[in-house]
């Protein structure tokens, strides 16, 4: 499967209907891929964003194959993590 990204969030934009861990393992993807940059800004517009902000809190029950954290910057910690989709 070709690497995918989803569709930014912003206003007046379309919702991207795979952001749901359920139709990325359908679609057949096995990895996710998320920063803060998205993730955080999201979840901190959550009344606007609310099927995104929902996506995004399904992450928490899930514990990251992988997460690297950066330095400390202004608007705080900047992260990446690695989530496996799959069963």
């Amino acid at each position: 499967m070709q690497p995918s990204s989803l569709a930014l969030p912003g206003p007046g934009r379309v919702f991207d209907g795979r952001r749901d861990l359920a139709a990325l393992e359908r679609a057949g993807y096995d990895w996710l891929v998320v920063g803060d940059a998205v993730a955080e800004r999201v979840l901190a517009a959550a009344p606007h964003y609310p099927r995104e902000a929902r996506f995004y809190r399904s992450l928490a029950g899930l514990e990251p194959a992988f997460e690297a954290r950066g330095d400390t910057d202004l608007r705080g910690r900047r992260w990446v993590r690695v989530y496996r989709i799959y069963p």
